[in-house]
């Protein structure tokens, strides 16, 4: 049977036999033969008034013109014509298609078509069926007139049953762009430096990689004025603003021009203010935005400078939108603001988010909480609301009058997020509005099964709040750290390249964890985890730094001798419970370097081949055993210790 191919319902084609009738367009049915009682054939088409007009005329046959006036005008239906082209043919219509607006093809003596808005009528028969398929998707959205560096991507969609193809676009005998093109796909091409003013006309020439009688090209032209137009806004969002505001601008461009502004302030509520004040020639102007438009806490402004299209209130083009947020006061409660841009995240992505905190008179802020909110299903589905907490206090004035500042910008780094829709909140002494900041954002769920220690030493370290403060305590999501021996001048949290915890020989941090790691290395996932560490060239070869394993409560001693014990020159991994070795693995390294030690333990599988203990020093591998069916991996492992 003959293969044709039509336009599914998502624009792309498929091959289907051209007697099937399981396809909308091809269903069963009646051919239609006139309408509004006059015959079909022998007749001429017209719109009047948007509606469609049939008036009888011997041997008028359809013009390529008639033909699309059809298609556009009358309902679903199969219609037998005689067209100029192509003589007796069947006219299918069909809008059965939420998703496309209409479909249409003809079937002729000799060869099948089907319309595309962008190339016309496209052959579809086996004979022909290399034709290329080519339209930019967005073309619609793309203004008539535009801001010059506006962005400007053109989607370019691409169909030929040959292969793959070529774009070129050229500005006058200049070309601007090239690009392949993959057959079924869209491939953005951007033309934005093209843009200058004046008028700006883009040719392209499309091809398909075919031969001989497959070759087929299609060609097009787009046209567009750009508009040089600068908006440059002088406001300080960093500074506290009280009354009415005043907004500087400096501005230039061809022709008259207005600003437009939208104000969010601190509780939700949205105000519009477009000044009538006209901008002219290349200057610049104040405006004054009443203080009615805000409340205290953090507030909002989005502006841009547009042009009108002639005396209408029609935007003719405008500038790429400008956006603030700023602290507002009309009381003396201190503010947080955050400028948390994120839409989408992935589960363990590391997020750093910038936040000022503003108080108004000196004063003594207790305590910063930084708080995730989530919801979070069991092995059984069910469904709780679960958080992920860190907590700071302080009682120092000095600490206070350091941070509480709206001049200084701070970061929350949080590196183990779990997947769902979180809510971040950022709290001054647990109070909500408007000492409170809060943003959702939808966390899509890691291709890999991983699990974590939340907020451990690398947020302990990471978080800016935490520099001067003196504390023997750190609770996160349940797990405690206990600090004691620092005396944070010159230990504590410091920055070399990036932040990290330094212990002196009498610091001492400890932390007990249900997260047994070895415990998982017995499963169909495996375990990976790291410790990064530096060590002074004058420490003692002999005393450990960090040790992980099970700590006996009522002696205050290790219960045994399985788990990880790093030294300053070497790292000692007991992990074999049958082994009656004492040192099971070794791998050694020099002081005064910055260690990154990784274990890696593969899944305890049947497949003898893949069952790999690893060791790497600083991401190189320096350790490879393959551990056996009888391993017994240490179990209840339940405390770090960092000396």
């Amino acid at each position: 049977m003959r293969k044709i191919y039509v336009l599914d319902e998502q624009g792309h084609l498929q091959e289907i036999d051209a007697g099937i009738t399981e396809y909308k367009e091809l269903q069963d049915g009646p051919i239609i033969t006139s309408y509004k009682g006059v015959p079909l054939v022998g007749s001429r088409i017209s719109v009047s008034d948007g509606e469609l007009q049939i008036a009888a005329e011997p041997d008028h046959r359809w013009t390529e013109e008639e033909v699309l006036l059809w298609c556009n005008s009358a309902p679903t239906g199969k219609y037998d014509i005689i067209s100029h082209t192509y003589g007796t043919e069947w006219l299918i219509v069909d809008y059965t298609s939420e998703n496309m607006g209409g479909r249409f093809r003809r079937i002729t003596p000799d060869q099948d078509f089907v319309y595309d808005k962008d190339a016309g009528w496209v052959t579809i028969s086996d004979t022909s069926a290399k034709a290329l398929i080519f339209k930019v998707n967005n073309l619609a959205d793309i203004p008539t007139t535009i801001v010059v560096g506006s962005r400007l991507v053109l989607d370019c969609y691409y169909y030929s049953t040959v292969g793959d193809g070529n774009i070129t676009i050229t500005k006058g005998e200049r070309t601007v762009a090239a690009a392949a093109l993959k057959s079924g796909m869209v491939t953005p091409i951007t033309l934005t430096s093209e843009v200058t003013d004046g008028m700006n006309e883009f040719k392209y020439v499309v091809t398909n990689n075919g031969f001989g009688s497959l070759e087929r090209q299609a060609v097009g032209t787009i046209g567009l004025t750009g508009i040089k137009l600068v908006y440059t806004p002088g406001f300080s969002p960093n500074q506290i603003k009280t009354g009415d505001v005043a907004f500087p601008v400096n501005f230039s461009g061809t022709g008259t021009k207005y600003a437009y502004f939208k104000i969010t302030d601190a509780t939700g509520r949205v105000s519009e203010y477009k000044p009538d004040t006209k901008m002219v020639n290349d200057s610049s102007m104040t405006f004054t935005l009443d203080k009615s438009y805000f409340s205290h806490g953090e507030n909002k402004i989005e502006t841009y400078m547009y042009m009108k299209d002639g005396n209408s209130e029609d935007i003719l083009t405008q500038t790429d939108p400008v956006t603030y947020n700023f602290p507002y006061a009309t009381e003396t409660t201190p503010i947080v603001m955050t400028y948390f841009d994120y839409s989408v995240l992935q589960e363990w992505d590391t997020v750093n988010i910038p936040y000022r905190i503003w108080s108004p008179e000196s004063r003594n802020m207790n305590s910063i909480k930084f708080e995730i909110e989530y919801t979070q299903a069991d092995e059984e589905g069910n469904l709780s609301t679960k958080y992920m907490v860190q907590e700071y206090d302080s009682t120092r004035e000095a600490y206070i009058n350091n941070y509480l500042t709206h001049t200084a910008e701070h970061k929350w780094q949080i590196s183990n997020l779990p997947h769902g829709m979180l809510s971040f909140r950022i709290y001054l002494n647990g109070q909500e509005t408007p000492s409170y900041v809060k943003a959702e954002v939808n966390v899509d769920p890691s291709e890999y099964n991983f699990k974590t220690i939340d907020n451990f030493l690398f947020n302990f370290a990471a978080n800016d709040v935490m520099d001067t403060k003196p504390f023997e305590t750190w609770e996160s999501n349940g797990h405690a750290l206990n600090i004691s021996g620092l005396n944070w001048t010159t230990d504590g949290i410091k920055t070399e390249t990036d932040k990290s915890l330094k212990l002196m020989s009498a610091g001492r941090v400890e932390m007990d964890t249900n997260l047994d790691l070895f415990a998982m290395a017995e499963t169909d996932t495996g375990v990976s985890f790291e410790v990064d560490f530096k060590v002074d060239e004058n420490a003692s070869s002999a005393e450990p730094i960090i040790r992980y394993g099970k700590w006996d409560e009522t002696k205050q001693d290790w219960a045994d001798r399985f788990g990880l014990i790093v030294y300053p020159t070497r790292a000692v991994f007991n992990y074999d419970k049958t082994s009656a070795m004492e040192e099971t693995l070794v791998v050694n390294y020099q002081k005064g370097e910055r260690i990154n030690l990784g274990i890696t333990i593969e899944a305890d599988q049947s497949e003898t081949t893949n069952r790999y203990l690893k060791i790497f020093i600083n991401g190189i591998i320096s350790k490879v055993i393959h551990y056996t069916v009888a391993t017994v991996f240490p179990d209840g492992l339940n405390k770090w210790k960092f000396n």
